[in-house]
C-alpha cells in the first residue's frame, strides 16, 4: 500500500460513523480523490482544521489498488482562505466554486488546470470584496479546460452567423446560439425568454400540451444581448489559448444578469448535474440587496 503526498483542495467533507469523516479533494495529479479520515471527528491533533471545506493543504494518504478510498494519514495546510470565511457571501461563493471543481475533475485522472484555477479564484475571493463577475470568469476558464465551446457567434443549428447587435436566445440543450428561424418559434422576443410570465407575453395556446410544450421549450433558452455573446466569445477563445490570462467580464448590471442566468446553466448542462450552491448564494444575494434597499 503505497504512501503518496500531494496538494488538495476540500471539496466536500462528511461524518461516517461515530468518529470519522470521508473527505473529497481536487488534486493536481490525482484529480478527486475521497479518502477516509480516522478518528478525524474525535482527536483534531492529526487533522486539526485541515479538512474544512476549501482549505488547501498539503495531504498525504495511503493508496490501496482496487480500492475507490484511500487512507487519509495526514493534512498540512498551506491556504485556510481566511477572510472568506468571514463573509457569508464569499463563504457561498466558494462553495460554489468548490463544487463546481469538483464535478468537473474526474476521480484519479491529473487535473493540473482546474487546480490551479480554483486555487487562484478562492485567493481572490478571500483577498477581494465579493464579485460575481469573479464567478463568471471562472466559469468560463472551467468550461474551457473541459474542452467545451457553446457557439456564440453564430447559429449552433443551422450555423448562419448571428447579426452584431440585438438581442438573441442561447439554448442550454443545443449548446448555444439558436436563432429564431430554428427555434420554431419566431413570435418569440427577448424580454419573453428573459423570464417573464408564460401569459405575459405568449400568444393564445390551444390545450394544456400545448402550453406546456412551449413552457418547456423557453424554459431551455436565454436571452442575452450581442454584446455578451461577444465578450463571453472573446474570453472563451483566451482561455483556450492563455488560460492564466484570463480577465473579469466586464458588464452593464443589465448583461451581468444575463451573464448569471446563462453561465451556470451551460456548466451544470456540460456536467450533467446542478450545483446546491448556487440556489443558497442566490438566496444570500436577494435577501442582501433586499436589506440594503429598504
Amino acid at each position: 500500500m503505497p504512501l503518496r503526498q500531494t496538494s488538495a483542495v476540500v471539496v466536500r467533507s462528511l461524518d461516517y460513523g461515530e468518529s470519522d469523516r470521508i473527505v473529497t479533494f481536487v488534486t493536481p495529479d490525482a484529480g478527486r480523490l475521497t479518502g477516509i479520515a480516522k478518528g478525524a471527528r474525535k482527536s483534531r491533533r492529526r487533522f486539526g482544521a485541515a479538512l474544512e471545506l476549501f482549505t488547501l493543504v498539503r495531504l498525504t494518504y495511503f493508496e490501496k489498488p482496487a480500492f475507490d478510498l484511500v487512507r487519509l494519514e495526514s493534512a498540512e495546510i498551506l491556504a485556510s482562505f481566511p477572510d472568506a470565511r468571514r463573509d457569508l457571501v464569499k463563504i457561498a461563493q466558494a462553495a460554489y466554486l468548490v463544487e463546481a471543481a469538483g464535478r468537473a475533475v474526474q476521480p484519479r485522472e491529473p487535473a493540473l488546470p482546474v487546480f490551479r484555477l480554483l486555487v487562484e479564484t478562492l485567493g481572490a475571493v478571500d483577498a477581494e470584496p465579493p464579485d460575481e463577475r469573479r464567478l463568471r470568469a471562472f466559469e468560463l476558464r472551467l468550461l474551457a479546460l473541459l474542452g467545451y465551446h457553446p457557439e456564440l457567434r453564430r447559429c449552433a443549428r443551422c450555423r448562419r452567423h448571428r447579426p452584431e447587435a440585438g438581442r438573441f436566445r442561447v439554448s442550454v440543450q443545443a449548446g448555444g446560439l439558436v436563432c429564431r428561424t430554428c427555434s420554431g418559434e419566431p413570435d418569440w422576443d427577448g424580454a419573453a425568454l428573459a423570464g417573464e410570465p408564460l401569459g405575459a407575453s405568449a400568444p393564445a395556446l390551444a390545450g394544456r400540451e400545448a402550453a406546456a410544450s412551449l413552457a418547456d421549450a423557453r424554459a431551455d433558452y436565454v436571452a442575452v444581448s450581442g454584446r455578451l455573446l461577444d465578450r463571453m466569445a472573446d474570453l472563451l477563445d483566451l482561455a483556450e489559448a492563455h488560460p492564466e490570462r484570463v480577465p473579469l467580464l466586464d458588464l452593464e448590471p443589465a448583461e451581468a444578469l444575463e451573464a448569471r442566468r446563462l453561465l451556470p446553466r451551460l456548466l451544470a448542462s456540460h456536467l450533467g448535474t446542478e450545483f446546491r450552491s448556487l440556489d443558497f448564494l442566490d438566496r444570500l444575494t436577494h435577501d442582501r440587496l433586499t436589506h440594503d434597499n429598504r
